[in-house]
Formats: structure tokens, sequence, C-alpha cells
């Protein structure tokens, strides 16, 4: 028999209720409930969004530069998690995979159980593999300034694309330790390759923002 027509008639008001476990746990939710094809939806559009989170850290320069992509997906599920908050309990009794209404309430109680212990799950593997992640960084700070260097060298070739990669590299470090000393007499020379003017500028600023404003050290630059 058609799972459809095997589900009770009636359209009692219990299942039309907001479900706080459909909107935190979206496809733990589905899952729980046996609605598989939407939970697996769900699960690969939040292992695309945690995936984006990730891609800055795995060096996938690409991904990186997409940041209002992302918001703008996260800001979908967030439409569709407040979707299935509204009618996750309705699209449940309609498939009949609940036969009763007892049968029906016990499911939902097991699923809310379930999403703490899925947040509790994701925080501690998030945190994991965060560390995982920022490891290397941690232990070897010079991996992380050349991150920052590699993603200031791709933002200045899009204004510039004949940068030259060593000339570039070469000012960054100059200007990263002239920004140290914001008060201390700069080493930049005007009339050196725009690569290299380009690089001073970037690592300077750098450097010099971690302890002052932006604005202080550009001013300070261009004096």
């Amino acid at each position: 028999m058609d799972n459809a027509t095997s589900a009770p008639a009636q359209n009692n008001d219990f299942i039309k209720k907001w479900s706080w476990s459909a909107f935190l746990g979206t496809w733990v939710f589905c899952f729980a409930n046996k609605q598989y094809k939407l939970g697996v939806k769900f699960l690969l559009f939040f292992l695309v969004l945690n995936f984006l989170s990730y891609a800055p850290w795995l060096g996938i320069t690409n991904f990186a530069t997409i940041g209002s992509a992302g918001s703008t997906l996260r800001l979908v599920f967030l439409g569709f998690s407040v979707w299935l908050g509204i009618k996750g309990q309705e699209i449940v009794w309609k498939s009949g995979v609940w036969q009763t209404q007892e049968e029906f309430m016990r499911k939902q109680k097991f699923a809310a159980k379930l999403v703490p212990v899925y947040f509790i799950a994701l925080l501690v593997i998030s945190l994991v593999s965060f560390g995982l992640l920022l490891k290397p960084y941690i232990q070897n700070p010079e991996l992380m300034d050349q991150k920052i260097m590699s993603e200031a060298l791709i933002e200045a070739r899009k204004s510039n694309p004949d940068i030259n990669t060593s000339e570039f590299e070469s000012g960054y470090k100059i200007g990263i330790n002239d920004g140290q000393h914001i008060e201390a007499q700069k080493t930049f020379v005007a009339n050196q390759s725009s690569s290299y003017q380009n690089g001073y500028r970037y690592g300077y600023t750098v450097s010099c923002a971690k302890d002052n404003t932006q604005e202080v050290c550009l001013k300070k630059l261009l004096e």
C-alpha cells in the first residue's frame, strides 16, 4: 500500500505546531523520522557550508574569495530551516511512516533528544578539526605570515596582474618589519618597481594594523 494512502486522514492541530528539533536539527530530524530524501538534501547543504568555512585554511584560495556567496548560502539554509520548523511535523505525519498519534509524538520526543547530542558532537568535531588545521600555524607562525602574504599577492594581482612574485615578497617582508616600528624611519624606496611597492604597502599595513588602525598605518605609510 502507498505511504500517502496509509497515513491517517484526520488533520489534527498537533502536526502544525512549530518544531524546534526540526529547525535546529534539520537533517537529524529528517533521518529520525525516516524522511531520508529530504534529510540527504539538508545534510549535503550543511556539508557544503562547512566546507566553505574550512576552505581558506585548506589553502583553497578560490573559495576563500567568495565570502559573500557563503553568507548568502547561510541565509538560504536558515530560510529552509525555518520552513522545516514550520512544516516538518506535518510532512512527517502525512508521509504515513507513523501510524498513530502516540507513535508520532514519541518519535518527535526522540528527535528532540537527539538535537543536543548533535550540537555537542558538532562542537567537539569542530574544535578538534580546527585545532588540527591550526596546529601547524600555531607551531610555526611563519606559515601564517606566508599565508597572509599569499592572499595579499592574490589581492594585489586583481589590480595589477603583472606583479612580480619575488619582488612583491621582498617588499612585503621589509614592510612587515617597518610596520612593527611605526615611529621608526621607513625603508620604503619610492623608485623601486611597482611589484616591490605593492608588497611593501601590504606588508606595512598588515603589520602596523595589529596595534593601530588601518587609517593610521596608511597615513604613516604615505607620509
